[in-house]
């Protein structure tokens, strides 16, 4: 499976991103991070969701190893921040 590698600003922060066979996936961890939300408990919510499409991709850290990431569609981002609750998940 070919997987092409970006990083792409978000709100000044940046994140990692991937191509792979044509579908645009985002890291969900620094998605997370930027939001200031806790990433276990936004991939278990994710996971239950039918319209969630999820895939774990070998990403290269900046340490140079090879990691596996959570990555979520882009096509699912708009109904994943629909279900943040601000006054739950927001980290002050």
């Amino acid at each position: 499976m070919s997987t092409a590698m970006t990083v792409v600003d978000f709100h000044g922060d940046a994140l990692e991103c991937a191509t792979r066979d044509g579908q645009h996936y985002v890291a969900l961890r620094p998605m997370c991070d930027a939001l200031g939300i806790e990433t276990r408990a936004q991939l278990a919510k994710l996971k239950t969701k039918a319209w969630s499409t999820m895939s774990m991709i070998d990403m290269v850290a900046e340490d140079g190893k090879s990691r596996l990431m959570s990555m979520l569609s882009l096509d699912s981002v708009p109904m994943w921040l629909a279900t943040i609750e601000p006054s739950n998940e927001v980290q002050s």
